[in-house]
């Protein structure tokens, strides 16, 4: 992805206005993580308890700021730790509404000092009126230099350099900062254009997907004996993309975000003539409208974002500023668009998510792997998916007893090695207890060129029974192939059946009637006992079981109108 114009950054100012003084800071009871208050006590005289400065930071991972009883402002951080070359650096995120609006700020990649700017700000904001403004924080922001033949093409490296940095996989490998790390991926690639995902790869595995297949793009200039700095992780096993074509996909990417995640954006440009090209930049916030259903587009209204255009340098790209832009968005043409710069429209294409490093993140441990992605293929399960009588099905949702489950998976080779060769696919659906409920191994004789993906493989269990159930899937399970990594060939997913019920229906005879009133009247004054199946029948207006739902069914049973769920069905949430 590559733009030749470089950008003016746009300033973001957002005005926080002075709320009127109470006569007492409270906070909540249980508040999370350390709290500290701004207000007005009794005596009219204002309190303002000083929030934690840079030095003191360090070791505060996460508090909360109110005002009177409202969260103002909501700080965490991701765990900073010592690990090889370097130290993971801390980077802290915050969350807050913007005053008289129902608009939410979610921002992250902040370091210490520039937490304390903006929550003096704030505190100043609701104290004295002034102005919030978020300029100069100096965000991870590698930039291109106007070195001919240099980087002009590399926006895809620059971003991945973004992400690796903040997400501590940077430091990991022994690199101080995003700068170090577009350096070298400026000496070791041609000056063209490329993917994040790739870039990715190469920096995990030396893998340069798709490099031998004589494309149009960025190669690696000593391939393949360059990248390769953490070749204990499975690149597949710690990063991928996805297009950004539907609100799902971008409540998924805001999901990843304020799970630590690094994101970079791939953007489409074009200019009133119609030219389009590519571009990638790296995304630290949004601004959502939390008065809109999750699945309205309209609800992002803003994002926040680096880019490597912004600045060049004349010469080290040390010398650039960093520089953060905030950017309006356009749903309405059914894309996620914004005014990129004069004419220039640009339009979200698709997302690279990277995870967070942290001592526990899987990674390879079979001596017998070869961990080269350059001379080895390498199988992986890729996809797995979940359908209920047919229909394509949430793996997050509750599932009637007796249905049909279907469920499947493809796999990919995610080596730049071809493979060729017999594999065998292991499928398992066992319940809480470790019983199988479903067991199949499936034998194919396939062929995969780099990155490329099997046909999905699909299996049905009739009549599932209410449970809780693990569903995995294994390819090349005695590891008869030799592969670069073995721990991707395994993958699950977890999916609950449920017994259903009428609401109301007490007694459990699959009616609602005055007996059902009267048991659980009866259960109320402790004349008889219940389990939870019997608790949760009898709770048909969703608060806590009391004499409140015993009249719902009465007044349902007699006709007379009530908002309660009597006589609906529903799914137990105990097995």
């Amino acid at each position: 992805m590559k733009k030749h114009l470089s950008i003016l950054c746009l300033v973001l100012s957002l005005a926080l206005f002075c709320l009127p003084a109470a006569t007492a800071a409270e906070v909540p009871s249980q508040p999370l993580g350390k709290v500290y208050v701004i207000g007005e006590t009794e005596s009219g005289k204002t309190v303002k308890t000083a929030a934690p400065d840079a030095a003191k930071m360090d070791n505060l991972d996460r508090y909360e700021l109110y005002v009177e009883k409202e969260p103002v402002l909501s700080v965490g951080s991701n765990a900073g730790e010592a690990t090889g070359a370097a130290a993971i650096p801390k980077f802290y995120h915050v969350k807050f509404m913007i005053p008289d609006t129902t608009e939410e700020v979610y921002l992250t990649g902040l370091r210490a000092q520039y937490v304390e700017e903006i929550q003096q700000a704030i505190i100043d904001s609701y104290l004295g009126g002034e102005n919030f403004d978020l300029t100069g924080l100096g965000f991870i922001d590698t930039e291109k230099t106007l070195k001919q033949d240099g980087d002009e093409g590399l926006c895809w490296a620059a971003s991945a350099a973004d992400i690796l940095t903040y997400t501590g996989w940077a430091a990991k490998a022994g690199f101080q900062d995003e700068d170090e790390v577009f350096d070298v991926f400026a000496k070791e690639f041609s000056d063209n254009g490329s993917h994040q995902h790739n870039g990715l790869a190469w920096f995990f595995n030396g893998a340069v997907l798709r490099a031998n297949l004589g494309l149009l793009g960025s190669k690696a200039l000593n391939y393949p004996y360059s990248g390769g700095y953490l070749k204990g992780y499975a690149y597949d096993m710690v990063c991928d993309f996805e297009y950004l074509e539907s609100v799902d996909a971008m409540n998924r990417m805001s999901d990843y975000l304020e799970n630590g995640y690094g994101i970079s954006l791939g953007i489409v440009i074009s200019d009133t003539q119609n030219r389009s090209g590519g571009h990638a930049t790296t995304l630290w916030g949004l601004v959502t409208d939390t008065a809109l259903d999750r699945n309205d587009p309209k609800r992002f209204k803003s994002f926040f974002m680096t880019d490597s255009d912004s600045h060049f340098s004349e010469g080290d790209r040390r010398d650039a500023p960093d520089v953060l832009s905030l950017y309006h968005l356009d749903s309405s043409s059914g894309k996620f668009a914004f005014r990129y710069y004069d004419d220039v429209t640009g339009v979200f294409d698709d997302y690279t998510y990277l995870v967070p490093y942290n001592k526990n993140v899987p990674h390879e441990t079979d001596f017998g792997t070869m961990r080269d992605k350059t001379r080895y293929p390498d199988l992986a399960v890729y996809q797995q998916y979940l359908e209920i009588n047919g229909a394509a099905a949430d793996a997050n949702a509750v599932y009637e007893s007796g249905a049909n489950i279907g469920f499947g998976c493809s796999f990919a080779n995610t080596a730049d090695k071809r493979y060729r060769a017999n594999a065998v696919l292991e499928t398992t659906v066992t319940d809480q207890k470790g019983k199988a409920l479903f067991s199949n191994s499936d034998s194919r004789n396939l062929t995969l060129n780099y990155t490329e993906f099997t046909d999905s493989l699909n299996y049905t269990a009739k009549q599932v029974p209410a449970g809780d159930y693990t569903l995995q899937f294994t390819i090349n399970p005695k590891h008869t192939v030799t592969e670069a990594y073995y721990y991707n060939n395994t993958r699950t997913m977890t999916f609950k059946v449920r017994d259903s019920y009428l609401s109301g229906d007490f007694n459990g005879d699959g009616k609602v009637n005055i007996q059902d009133a009267t048991d659980l009247q009866r259960y109320l004054a402790e004349f008889t006992n219940a389990g939870s199946k019997p608790k949760e029948r009898g709770n048909v207006n969703g608060g806590a079981l009391n004499i409140q739902d015993v009249t719902d069914i009465q007044r349902s049973l007699a006709d007379i109108s009530t908002t309660a769920a009597v006589g609906e069905k529903k799914l137990h949430e105990v097995i």
